[in-house]
């Protein structure tokens, strides 16, 4: 907890190795389809509001896109945290 929240620390991740299947991955979708947020809806009305944090730099366009084969850590809100990286299907 105080590592998490006090000291604003990221906590200790393991990778997910994601696959997709779109040449380009949308930031909204892949929110919902990592069930951090429960909707695209959601995941917008986040990035609108600052909730939104890729390599710990806030995402401010609903539109942002990712790349392959690069990690990322994604955190919305203050308590949801994954570590991923993107794969080709």
């Amino acid at each position: 907890f105080e590592r998490l929240f006090k000291n604003k620390e990221t906590p200790d991740l393991v990778l997910e190795d994601v696959c997709w299947k779109e040449d380009d991955i949308d930031i909204c979708k892949l929110l919902r389809d990592l069930k951090m947020v429960a909707s695209g809806s959601e995941a917008k009305r986040m990035i609108n509001q600052g909730g939104v944090s890729v390599n710990e730099q806030k995402v401010e366009d609903i539109k942002h896109k990712l790349d392959f084969s690069i990690e990322y850590i994604i955190k919305v809100g203050k308590r949801k945290f994954k570590k991923i990286k993107i794969v080709k299907k």
